[in-house]
C-alpha cells in the first residue's frame, strides 16, 4: 500500500517519525493506524536506510533514517480521511507512481526483488 502525502502531493510509503519513548516497530503500527486506519502487526524487519537527506516543502531538511518493517493487516478499515494522507492505494510493481523519495523507492524495489532484510 502507498500513500498519496499530502506534504508534497505525492506517493510513498507509510510512516512517520519517532515519538519519545517509543521503538520503531510501536511508530510502524501507531503511523499505520493513524495514516491508513488499519491496524497492522510487524511481521518481519525489512530494512534500514541512512544516507538520506530530505528537503521538505516548508523549507526543513534532515538527514532521515528510514526504517522498514513488513507489516500484516489485522484490522480497522481503510480510511485516508486524515491530514497527512491524500490517497491510500495498492499498486503492482509494474505500475507504480512516482515515488517522493529515494529511500522509499529503492525499498519497494527490494521489497517485490525479495532483496530484504538490507541495510545501507
Amino acid at each position: 500500500m502507498l500513500q498519496k502525502r499530502t506534504d508534497f502531493n505525492q506517493w510513498g510509503l507509510i510512516g512517520g517519525a519517532l515519538e519519545f519513548g517509543e521503538t520503531a516497530e510501536q511508530a510502524c503500527v501507531r503511523e499505520y493506524q493513524e495514516e491508513t486506519g488499519l491496524q497492522v502487526a510487524v511481521q518481519s524487519l525489512m530494512g534500514v536506510s541512512s544516507g538520506h537527506v530530505q528537503r521538505y516543502p516548508n523549507g526543513d531538511v534532515a538527514q532521515t533514517v528510514v526504517v522498514e518493517f513488513v507489516v500484516k493487516a489485522i484490522g480497522g478499515h481503510l480510511n485516508a480521511f486524515n491530514k497527512e494522507t491524500a490517497a491510500l492505494a495498492y499498486f503492482d510493481a509494474a505500475h507504480l507512481p512516482p515515488i517522493f523519495n529515494t529511500q522509499h523507492r529503492q525499498s519497494i524495489q527490494r521489497y517485490y526483488a525479495g532483496a530484504y532484510p538490507y541495510f545501507d
